[in-house]
């Protein structure tokens, strides 16, 4: 009997050892196509959500997911310099996770609240999920909101810009 468990123990070392460890887990992330951020007047702030952000990731020894973001400048009609609200004045904070899956782990906001929003001018982490333990996979999802600082400068009109997130 002894031999047996042997064996069956020396199998299961062997799947194991086999296996993809977390580093090479899959992941994704599923964000909202477009965002209506609404209107402000020129010179003020306008603050608001971009809709939930989804970042997963599995894996069979764990998982560990990091999101990040960045932003474009944000445009109307020819992009001149009176119609470019320029990306160091738009903002980012992740705010806490809305929800999370996986059989053990957490999620970390970048930013958990809006005294910790970061400038879109470079990119920063956005969030993070892990599941040191998990067999299957995590998940970790946020509504994030962005801060654009209106120029006094800029003209009216319809301001089209970018926020990326990527997930590794």
């Amino acid at each position: 009997m002894l031999r047996r468990l042997g064996a069956i123990g020396a199998a299961l070392a062997v799947l194991l050892l086999g296996l993809a460890p977390a580093s090479q887990a899959s992941v994704s992330i599923a964000v909202p196509a477009n965002a209506n951020l609404g209107s402000a007047s020129i010179g003020a702030t306008l603050t608001a959500q971009l809709g939930s952000v989804t970042a997963s990731g599995s894996g069979v020894l764990g998982v560990d997911v990091t999101a990040s973001v960045a932003c474009s400048d944000f445009k109307t009609g020819s992009g001149t310099a009176a119609e470019t609200i320029s990306k160091t004045n738009v903002f980012y904070w992740s705010g806490p996770a809305t929800a999370f899956s996986g059989l053990v782990g957490s999620g970390t906001p970048g930013q958990p609240t809006s005294a910790d929003q970061v400038s879109c001018a470079t990119s920063h982490q956005a969030f993070w999920a892990g599941a040191p333990l998990s067999l299957l996979s995590a998940s970790v999802t946020w509504n994030p909101t962005i801060v654009i600082h209106i120029p006094a400068s800029a003209v009216q009109g319809t301001y089209t810009g970018t926020v990326t997130h990527t997930v590794v």
